[in-house]
């Protein structure tokens, strides 16, 4: 059996300014490859881009919560967007742009997303999470052929290193993303 290495993909949860005064030191012991500005409190947006970039981190702001006027003044710091399912739509709009992330609840979604000029997609929730129904369980990854899975992050209830040595077994899966997960001790 094969044990990849997975990338890293850290999500805010709702940005206070304790957390953002913490992130820093989170950036610093946990080294993500990617992480997504995911709260409706446009205030720190900008810095944590710029946090984020000054270590090489790539970053993405999630649209849900900004208007398109607030969307525009802070996108040209980050490297790209994240989408959620319903905003499928715009992902050929967005793509022309910068880079391009879906959230996705189906193998389906994560195909069509990645057809359609989406850089990545999350498929969530592979395992149990707070509000976010039946997980789809580690399993359904591998439903994914070698191509997608290598633009693929697992999503949802990942917040324990025992579930993140779980998806190494998966052949080829970009990596894994959370909140959760980058909240506790490493």
């Amino acid at each position: 059996m094969v044990v990849s290495t997975l990338k890293t993909y850290l999500i805010t949860p709702e940005v206070t300014l304790s957390y953002f005064q913490t992130l820093p030191s989170i950036l610093e012991s946990f080294s993500p490859d990617y992480a997504m500005y995911r709260s409706t409190n446009r205030a720190f947006a900008k810095d944590f881009a710029l946090l984020c970039r000054a270590r090489k981190i790539t970053c993405f702001i999630n649209s849900q919560g900004f208007d398109d006027k607030a969307l525009d003044s802070v996108l040209p710091y980050f490297d790209g967007i994240h989408l959620k399912s319903s905003a499928f739509f715009l992902i050929k709009h967005f793509s022309s742009r910068c880079m391009v992330g879906f959230s996705a609840h189906t193998p389906q979604e994560v195909q069509d997303a990645l057809q359609n000029g989406a850089h990545y997609a999350m498929l969530s929730p592979i395992f149990a999470t707070p509000n976010k129904g039946t997980p789809l369980g580690v399993h359904i990854l591998q439903t994914l052929d070698s191509h997608t899975l290598s633009r693929t992050f697992a999503l949802g209830g990942i917040d324990t290193p025992l579930k993140v040595k779980q998806l190494t077994k998966i052949h080829n899966l970009y990596g894994f993303a959370s909140i959760r997960y980058f909240l506790g001790e490493k």
